[in-house]
């Protein structure tokens, strides 16, 4: 939560703010779990505005699982939990046509064969 408040949120709030004064800029969000609690926070006309830049192709989401797993130490069953329930929430809530197309992985450690199969089944 202290991670959230002093870095997370402040991006978020940020983000959105600049991407409405210039159209052509672009902005991709992986961890679903951050933006579900800023998202929780926002008034509805934030909410619009977001739902806006999704339309626009301005904001998009990347990956969608609700945290980045550990690609090299996590089981299938975690992996696959998480990435299901990042994606549900971005079904309830903007629309199936914004589940991630691309995935996208901070991992210094590379990627496992686990999450190509998991991404090219969800």
């Amino acid at each position: 939560d202290e991670y959230y408040q002093s870095e997370t949120k402040h991006i978020l709030d940020t983000i959105v703010d600049s991407l409405q004064q210039d159209g052509r800029r672009k902005f991709i969000w992986a961890e679903i779990s951050f933006f579900d609690k800023w998202w929780n926070e926002q008034t509805t006309d934030i909410q619009d505005t977001v739902r806006m830049l999704l339309r626009n192709q301005q904001f998009e989401f990347v990956t969608g699982g609700w945290v980045q797993p550990d690609e090299a130490n996590t089981d299938f069953y975690a992996m696959e939990i998480q990435l299901q329930e990042g994606h549900d929430f971005i079904r309830e809530t903007f629309g199936e046509e914004y589940i991630p197309k691309y995935g996208w992985s901070i991992d210094p450690f590379g990627y496992s064969p686990t999450m190509a199969y998991l991404l090219k089944k969800y």
